[in-house]
């Protein structure tokens, strides 16, 4: 009996005019408008392809909308190709429950703060590892408006990567934009979430994405001096105080590298 035929009920996808067969292994967590579950995959040959993530949008009202909605996650996600944003390999948008197919990491942040057996330059890292994403996200036009620990994951080789985009936004919104962005309104983390946009209303902008950024920094409890005054300069509440690019939170984050070695 071949691979194939033990395996229960694989459905069929394709990834760059390839056909791949895939089960469901396992559920990861909760996205934004659906879930995410560990996948195998299997090639034409029937042989065993690698474990991926699938995230699925479950929602039973306003399909429609938010398979548009969904659809800009995954444009953006793909124009944001960095080595510190989660790739997506594939996708479907026609079934009742769209997916798509991408890198599967190892753990997230949020599970190694509670772990609590981080060090202080893995701490360090992984604020770099995030900063760099995040401008990249900035660079390309774009505001996350999610940033958090469990939206941080670490993959085998070491880098951490930014995930779930979808809350993802232009930062200068189309019409259509501005009509999708209606759905997911104040949606998010409240403690990441910028005190200008619960308390009087602001629309998001890169200081809002920098809140979160500093928010997740705090998370991480740094010992070194600097650093925590770079956080703190981030969460400013009066956003007028607060850092206003990522490049400015580098030029921190890179000198302490340099000062370390």
């Amino acid at each position: 009996m071949s691979a194939l035929e033990k395996q229960d009920e694989l459905d069929l996808i394709r990834i760059s005019n390839t056909s791949y067969k895939f089960r469901t292994i396992g559920y990861l967590g909760d996205g934004t408008f659906g879930y995410v579950e560990r996948v195998e995959l299997f090639n034409n040959s029937e042989t065993h392809s690698g474990l991926y993530a699938r995230k699925i949008l479950d929602q039973k009202i306003d399909l429609k909308l938010y398979k548009e909605r969904f659809e800009r996650e995954i444009l953006a996600q793909c124009d944001c190709h960095n080595k510190h944003i989660v790739p997506i390999y594939t996708f479907d948008l026609a079934p009742d429950k769209p997916y798509f197919i991408m890198q599967l990491g190892e753990v997230d942040v949020l599970k190694l703060i509670e772990a609590g057996e981080l060090t202080e330059q893995e701490k360090l890292k992984i604020m770099i590892h995030l900063a760099k994403g995040l401008k990249h996200i900035h660079s390309k036009g774009y505001l996350h408006r999610d940033i958090k620990p469990n939206n941080i994951i670490r993959f085998s080789d070491g880098t951490y990567k930014i995930s779930d985009f979808g809350l993802i936004r232009k930062i200068q919104p189309s019409e259509n934009s501005q009509v999708l962005t209606s759905i997911d309104t104040r949606l998010g983390n409240n403690h990441y979430m910028a005190p200008e946009l619960m308390y009087i209303g602001s629309d998001y902008t890169i200081k809002s994405d920098i809140f979160a950024f500093g928010r997740v920094c705090e998370a991480l409890k740094v010992s070194n001096a600097e650093l925590k005054k770079m956080i703190n300069l981030c969460v400013k509440m009066d956003v007028s105080d607060r850092l206003a690019t990522m490049d400015e939170v580098l030029e921190v984050l890179d000198a302490k590298v340099e000062i370390d070695g």
